[in-house]
């Protein structure tokens, strides 16, 4: 099986880990280095804790790369309790990895990385594409495709109300409304963008059967912090409100199969009430675009990579 050259291009929370983990356990993967998005821990407490499974993988020689810590376009952050959560990570079993940061940013590793034709790189981004939008008025004849998780269209956002938090729509999806600025610019640029939006990951629930699968399947330290970070999700998977969104996209990069995709042009709202909402576009760019996944073999492929 020929290899994969992946960067990861993540906010470091929890579905992202199992996203990473799942590429650190598969076999034609490989990732040359991970970049740390905008969004739920892409200070330096994200930044060590992928360094901290990269290590727990074997995988120390992997550059992880501080990102932009600012979205081009603000509008509300990820709940706090949220963020502090994929900050600490309670429960969740990772050594102790004592490499120091990058000094070389994400924007700068990324632009030269594309701009060499010679080392074809596909982009898996689990977050913002806050970093992204610095590639759309450079030349990246290196990039192959960027897959991305996000956006909303023929089925609801999933925005939801928390105590600090007062949703402006029911349409927009995470990952665009914390920078929609950057989305649009990304979504409407000439980049080869594969987008697997909320319309495919609805398909493919977690459930505690699920987890009980793996539980019983997997083997390793590497498949037991999976566990942990599952654990920690497991109250919002109990009540049916979590679903494979990172992982999803991770599994396209190594079995497209898994989804169904259409092509057309999307626009993505930057202003107004329904702000960071995608939406197919009159015209403009064809982007690939997921709108359905394959429930049974999402979850065949991935107790598959960690047995």
């Amino acid at each position: 099986m020929d290899s994969i050259p992946v960067i990861v291009d993540t906010d470091a929370g929890l579905d992202d880990l199992l996203a990473l983990g799942y590429l650190l356990a598969h076999p034609a993967v490989q990732i040359k280095a991970v970049t740390m998005a905008y969004g739920l821990a892409h200070g330096p407490e994200g930044q060590r804790n992928v360094a901290r499974l990269l290590a727990l993988c074997g995988r120390s020689q992997v550059p992880v790369y501080p990102g932009i810590a600012e979205p081009l376009q603000k509008t509300s952050p990820f709940p706090e309790s949220w963020c502090q959560e994929c900050r600490t990570l309670p429960g969740v079993a990772l050594p102790d990895d004592g490499r120091q940061p990058e000094s070389e940013s994400a924007v700068s590793f990324l632009q030269r990385q594309t701009g060499n034709s010679l080392k074809s790189v596909r982009i898996l981004a689990l977050g913002a594409l806050t970093n992204l939008a610095a590639l759309v008025d450079c030349a990246a004849p290196g990039l192959r495709e960027i897959v991305s998780m996000g956006g909303a269209f023929e089925v609801a956002g999933n925005l939801v109300p928390t105590p600090s938090f007062d949703p402006p729509n029911a349409t927009a999806e995470w990952n665009c409304y914390v920078d929609p600025l950057a989305a649009h610019r990304v979504l409407t640029s000439t980049l080869p963008v594969t987008l697997i939006p909320l319309d495919a990951t609805c398909h493919v629930p977690v459930t505690p059967a699920f987890i009980d699968r793996f539980d019983a399947s997997a083997r390793g330290p590497h498949a037991e912090v999976m566990s942990q970070v599952l654990g920690l999700i497991r109250p919002q998977i109990d009540i049916g409100g979590f679903y494979a969104w990172d992982c999803l996209a991770a599994m396209y990069l190594t079995n497209p199969e898994v989804v169904s995709h259409s092509q057309f042009p999307i626009e993505v709202k930057t202003a107004g009430p329904d702000v960071g909402t995608t939406r197919q576009a009159d015209n403009g760019p064809v982007k690939r675009i997921a709108y359905r996944a394959h429930a049974q073999r999402f979850e065949q492929l991935f107790l598959q990579a960690f047995a």
